[in-house]
């Protein structure tokens, strides 16, 4: 045989190549999960530029305000990613649209995200990441270096997460009417949206709130004490 015909042999023989989607389903699917699924809370953290006790300038801004995640250039795609303490491989999300598109329900929708911030920057957050807050699940407060006015609509923006299952909330000292009066247009909404689709569990049963000391049993009964309480107030606005 000549050896034009051997290469010929060779090239016609040689296994095809298997790219990323050609890979079955599920395949991908463990990949995002090992890549993107944290067991430990994502948190959210203030730019350490930004002072929470002045308005942040332009340079000094909330390093997510104003990044819209459906048109994301290079440079808005890096502060989102900057902004949530990600410690994994969520450079995964950028390789392309149909990634991005598979893979995004796996980080908003399998991970715990805390927020150490201000209600604003909370805000900023929910705005930011679009649809996808209709992916969120469990959610913690840890902290609202803010007024009462402006936690109370920064808790009424997770009325978009529609699929909420856990809202943790870390507080401090506030009383049960205080916590009602912030949580109210988000129970009442979710309330609204989950008896559209049928479901008729009680909204309130995602609320657990922690006290900053709870270190001893006696503190932890208080706090379970206060979720009862806190409830049972939100469980009247809502019928």
């Amino acid at each position: 045989m000549a050896p034009s015909d051997n290469h010929h042999s060779s090239t016609s023989n040689a296994t095809p190549r298997i790219g990323f989607f050609d890979l079955p389903p599920e395949v991908p699917n463990v990949i995002y999960h090992l890549a993107l699924h944290k067991k430990s809370p994502v948190e959210l953290v203030r730019s350490k530029k930004t002072s929470s006790s002045k308005k942040p300038s332009v340079k000094e801004r909330h390093p997510m305000e104003g990044v819209d995640l459906f048109n994301l250039t290079e440079k808005s795609k890096a502060q989102l990613y900057k902004a949530l303490d990600l410690r994994f491989q969520v450079r995964l999300l950028l390789t392309c649209k149909q990634i991005h598109h598979e893979a995004t329900p796996i980080l908003y929708g399998g991970n715990c995200f805390r927020f150490n911030v201000t209600a604003k920057d909370m805000s900023t957050f929910v705005d930011t990441i679009g649809t996808s807050r209709q992916r969120l699940r469990h959610i913690i407060v840890t902290s609202f270096l803010s007024n009462k006015a402006e936690r109370q609509k920064a808790m009424s923006r997770l009325k978009y997460a529609t699929n909420l299952q856990k809202l943790e909330i870390l507080y401090y000292d506030e009383s049960v009417e205080t916590q009602v009066q912030t949580l109210r247009v988000l129970m009442q909404a979710l309330h609204k949206s989950r008896a559209a689709v049928g479901r008729t569990e009680s909204v309130v049963e995602i609320l657990s709130f922690v006290s900053w000391a709870s270190a001893t049993a006696v503190l932890l009964e208080e706090d379970a004490q206060t979720t009862r309480d806190v409830k049972k107030e939100l469980q009247k606005l809502l019928k």
